[in-house]
């Protein structure tokens, strides 16, 4: 095996879950997350999958008690890697959870909970549809591949949580 003298003090500053190097070749160690929430790597995040029902409200509340938020989806890997997941647990999750998207305002606009710009959405077709001008939140609806599907925040559905390390 090959190594440096330098990646040896190299190996030795570095804090727990970094990049250490291994001869020519680097590996990461796995992070852990607390309580019931799973490490997603790509994104540095925790999330959990709450099966029990709650609003839009209650839910953002359960998780800030967990020092955590509604999941938020930024990209289409992270949506595929979170369909794939709730397709694993689909039995538990109900008519699927809801995440932390939410129109506001008179215009509706679609928009995270803490305000970030949408960067990708992945509606069901003829979604949304704000019916009986009652829908403002969003879940991943089960009955159609985890798309996007707006309804009344006031719904009780299963949520997921995510919070950064």
């Amino acid at each position: 095996m090959r190594m440096c003298l330098a990646s040896m003090s190299f190996k030795r500053g570095l804090p727990p879950g970094e990049e250490i190097q291994q001869g020519w070749k680097y590996y990461t160690k796995p992070r852990q997350c607390d309580g019931d929430y799973v490490y997603y790597q790509p994104l540095g995040l925790c999330y959990k999958i709450h099966v029990e029902q709650k609003s839009f409200s209650d839910a953002m509340a359960v998780c800030e008690s967990e020092g955590a938020k509604l999941f938020i989806i930024e990209d289409e890997r992270e949506f595929q890697y979170i369909k794939q997941v709730l397709m694993g647990v689909a039995a538990t999750v109900g008519i699927g959870p809801l995440i932390g998207l939410r129109a506001i305002g008179a215009g509706r606009e679609w928009t995270w909970w803490n305000g970030q710009n949408l960067t990708y959405l992945a509606w069901i077709i003829g979604q949304p549809d704000n019916f009986l001008n009652n829908e403002a939140c969003v879940q991943l609806n089960s009955y159609h591949g985890f798309k996007y599907n707006d309804v009344s925040c006031a719904y009780a559905l299963s949520y997921i949580c995510q919070r950064y390390l």
